[in-house]
């Protein structure tokens, strides 16, 4: 029987700071004690690729192993883990959280808190536009004020999530 190969520590710290040093399960969050949890099990042919691994406590991991929590499950929270800490900069996640305090979703004709940007300050939001956290309007298409720029429900999702998070 051969031995199983030890996670590189590039691999454990890439995967602990894509966490948070937290447990991935949403429900969880467990700070105490995180394994490092194979995706696809090495017996399987997963290896310790950091896109292969997964924080998780270890009552979740045992959870995982015991049947209690789906591969499913694991995958999507990975990807949302991913998502988060790959496409989405201090910068961005800086915008969605001043775009909340600016006035929240959406915009109403009577609404005194908007952001008005020029169309270059518009496309440099792009990835939280395409993402759809974020969407823009022109008050009129002839108008040179610029664009309204404001959170849509789901980046008011994302960063209520965000905050449901940080409270823990």
């Amino acid at each position: 029987m051969s031995k199983r190969k030890q996670i590189p520590r590039n691999s454990k710290l890439q995967v602990l700071t894509e966490s948070g040093y937290r447990c991935a399960v949403p429900t969880c969050r467990n700070i105490l004690a995180i394994d490092l949890h194979h995706i696809v099990q090495v017996s399987e042919g997963g290896g310790n690729d950091p896109d292969n691994l997964i924080a998780l406590c270890p009552t979740c991991h045992a959870l995982f192993h015991r049947g209690y929590i789906k591969r499913d499950s694991i995958q999507i929270w990975k990807g949302m883990l991913i998502s988060l800490s790959r496409a989405f900069d201090q910068d961005a996640i800086d915008t969605l959280l001043f775009l909340k305090e600016c006035g929240g979703s959406g915009w109403s004709q009577g609404d005194h808190r908007k952001l008005i940007l020029s169309p270059d300050a518009v496309f440099a939001h792009r990835r939280l536009i395409v993402a759809e956290l974020v969407d823009y309007w022109k008050p009129s298409p002839h108008s040179h004020d610029g664009y309204l720029l404001y959170l849509t429900p789901k980046g008011e999702a994302v960063v209520e999530a965000m905050r449901w998070y940080t409270r823990r």
